[in-house]
């Protein structure tokens, strides 16, 4: 492997870390070193394709296959990261270092942690974390992607709508009721009293917190990709809460794919 690859791979985990620590402590009651393992498995992992890229040019099948700078590789290291992250954050009773939303959203969501059994711990820990705030999020920019489809992954799609559905504070229905057509940068960017809230940081069209809509394509518009590029996908939604309707489209370079109400189809473009 180039030495500029291993260094890269090989440091990740401690520079993510030590970024973290140093600019994005405040968005992280998880803790920066926790977070910084767990997208160090990420990266790997995107690093991996299922599906391998096309062959560098000069280089030969076994090399590439199974060499050092391969996706086999990769996906290696992402497994052992995930063995570590599990060894190192997560109890033998299911608790994530920190007993915060964030690290069960993360360990679930990112599928940190590879035994089944375990699995089931820290899902019953996670719901029972969240039942400390009547199911109310207290995420941030690094855990509220993750907590929906961290409730999915353990089979609590209810417990996901409910989340979702909540129209009081702090949620997304909250801004919502607050008249809000964008999602915003803080929960409370404007307050209960109808005041701003805090200046610093309060835009009132910001990416974090709309990422919940990735999990709304895929269980309320039942649209997911089975390969990259949606070569394959699939269409299967989850209906839950008090919704009685849903629909939804997705255009991509291979086909489009449409769903409204109970049924759905898939068509070229």
């Amino acid at each position: 492997m180039p030495q500029s690859s291993e260094l890269r791979i090989n440091r990740l985990p401690a520079l993510l870390g030590a970024v973290l620590a140093a600019g994005l402590s405040v968005f992280l009651p998880a803790g920066p070193a926790l977070v910084g393992a767990a997208l160090a498995a990420l990266v790997a992992l995107f690093r991996a394709p299922a599906s391998p890229p096309a062959r560098p040019e000069g280089a030969e099948g076994a090399d590439w296959a199974e060499g050092a700078d391969g996706p086999r590789e990769y996906r290696k290291l992402s497994a052992d990261i995930r063995r570590a992250f599990t060894r190192a954050y997560v109890s033998a009773d299911g608790t994530v270092k920190g007993n915060s939303q964030t690290g069960y959203a993360m360990a679930l969501g990112m599928d940190l942690v590879p035994d089944p059994a375990l699995v089931g711990k820290v899902g019953e820990k996670f719901v029972a974390k969240l039942a400390l705030t009547d199911y109310h999020l207290r995420t941030g920019f690094i855990g509220t992607p993750l907590l929906l489809p961290a409730l999915s992954r353990i089979g609590r799609d209810d417990l996901a709508y409910r989340m979702l559905l909540h129209k009081d504070y702090p949620s997304w229905g909250y801004e919502i009721e607050k008249g809000g057509t964008t999602m915003w940068e803080r929960w409370n960017s404007i307050m209960p009293d109808g005041e701003f809230g805090p200046v610093g940081m309060n835009s009132f069209n910001h990416y974090a917190y709309a990422a919940v809509g990735d999990w709304m394509f895929q269980n309320i518009g039942g649209l997911s990709a089975l390969e990259p590029g949606y070569k394959r996908s699939r269409i299967a939604p989850v209906p839950g809460g008090n919704l009685t309707r849903g629909s939804g489209s997705l255009h991509t370079s291979t086909a489009c794919c449409r769903r409204a109400g109970p049924t759905a189809t898939a068509s070229s473009p």
